[in-house]
């Protein structure tokens, strides 16, 4: 699996490319922005219902009354609520907590983040000790590009999450997930 997560702030043709990534293979997008809820509800109105199904928003959880084909990413303070299908760990010992609760869990940064300034590794992330069902449950995020894709695969990763690759030059948003997609579909064959 590829997630996208959405540039923070809303920009100009965001809506295109995001309907172009959905045409083209997007599994999930995690909408996490700055903002006030009509912007929020704005984009989401907007989105072909089709691919609302496919959205997980990050705050503004009462857009799923709304919208109830969206999915739920959990802040830290809803955790135990138990409606939340992802969350987000910084360590192994976080991951491994958070692992049997919820669909999956991002793990963060593997890299230097391509979005956050100054936002590094602070160990590195070994999915060895994870068995197989929970390597499943892991998406690599932070820094994720096509030329660490390889890197990806041997550390055993087995789905990856996309912010910076794609929006830092939003005009070739759609052309970066397409490679990316395909050289870590293909790699998925040799590992």
């Amino acid at each position: 699996m590829i997630v996208v997560f959405s540039h923070i702030d809303f920009i100009p043709d965001e809506l295109q490319i995001l309907i172009q990534l959905f045409e083209n293979g997007l599994e999930k997008l995690h909408l996490k922005k700055l903002g006030n809820i009509a912007q929020w509800r704005g984009l989401l109105t907007q989105i072909p219902e089709k691919f609302r199904k496919k959205i997980v928003i990050h705050s503004n959880y009462e857009l799923q009354q709304e919208f109830p084909e969206i999915q739920l990413h959990s802040g830290q303070v809803f955790e135990s609520e138990g409606r939340f299908i992802s969350s987000s760990a910084h360590n192994m010992e976080e991951l491994e907590k958070k692992i049997s609760e919820f669909d999956y869990v991002f793990l963060s940064p593997i890299y230097t983040s391509l979005s956050k300034d100054k936002y590094s590794p602070m160990e590195d992330f070994e999915l060895a000790i994870l068995n197989d069902e929970e390597k499943q449950k892991v998406v690599g995020l932070g820094g994720v590009e096509y030329e660490r894709l390889v890197d990806l695969r041997i550390r055993g990763f087995l789905h990856i999450a996309l912010l910076g690759t794609i929006w830092n030059h939003p005009e070739t948003a759609l052309a970066n997930f397409l490679k990316i997609k395909k050289e870590w579909e293909s790699l998925g064959n040799m590992f």
